[in-house]
């Protein structure tokens, strides 16, 4: 994956079609969230950052190899 930076839009695989946003926050180090009600976690590094992307009102958490530059 291309290096990712806070603004960038991507998309990742989501059932049978794509899910898409913007990144809101790039984290090198592991981060934990409170996404619509639940814990979510993703182990950061500056090899595979974890990243929080905005999506409409929401905000998920996914790692850098899960999804790709639009």
């Amino acid at each position: 994956m291309a290096t990712v930076k806070k603004g960038d839009e991507v998309q990742w695989n989501y059932g049978r079609g794509k899910g898409e946003g913007s990144i809101a926050e790039v984290h090198e180090e592991d981060v934990k969230r409170t996404v619509q009600g639940a814990t979510v976690k993703r182990k950061g590094s500056k090899e595979e950052p974890a990243l929080v992307i905005k999506q409409g009102d929401k905000k998920i958490i996914k790692s850098a190899s899960e999804v790709t530059k639009k």
